[in-house]
């Protein structure tokens, strides 16, 4: 799925028209949103991140990449008071602190993943840059 169909798909799940939708996530102007749904512009990680905070059921990873789902899974606040009530650690061959530390890890591990897809992105932008730049020059 390309950019401007993500971004479509965000526009009208939120039956908004683009100028709308670009005023909500904080531009003045629809242009901006109407240039990515049109595929005149690939989608920054400054306008995902606009999207996401305004949006926070919307995938991080979905809107920049197109992986996984649209929408982010609901969960509940992983602390140790809702884990101790909730996990009957009977059924677990771990002990309740070596669990919660798998858990702190766990998450630890998905915000590493999420900069480090944050950084693809940015990376890939500047090579299509570099490249766009390259055949500028070659075509003068």
């Amino acid at each position: 799925m390309t950019d401007k169909e993500r971004i479509k798909m965000v526009v009208d799940w939120k039956k908004l028209t683009p100028n709308a939708f670009a005023k909500k996530i904080g531009y003045a102007k629809g242009k901006t949103i109407y240039d990515f749904i049109n595929g005149t512009r690939p989608l920054n990680f400054k306008v995902a991140a606009k999207i996401v905070e305004t949006f926070p059921e919307i995938s991080k990873s979905w809107i920049l990449t197109g992986e996984g789902g649209m929408f982010i899974e609901k969960s509940q606040p992983m602390d140790s008071e809702i884990i101790e009530n909730e996990i009957d650690i009977t059924d677990i061959s771990y002990s309740k602190e070596e669990y919660l530390k798998i858990l702190k890890q766990n998450k630890e591990l998905k915000n590493q993943v999420t900069e480090l897809l944050r950084m693809q992105y940015i990376n890939s932008e500047s090579i299509n840059y570099l490249v766009t730049k390259n055949r500028n020059n070659k075509v003068e």
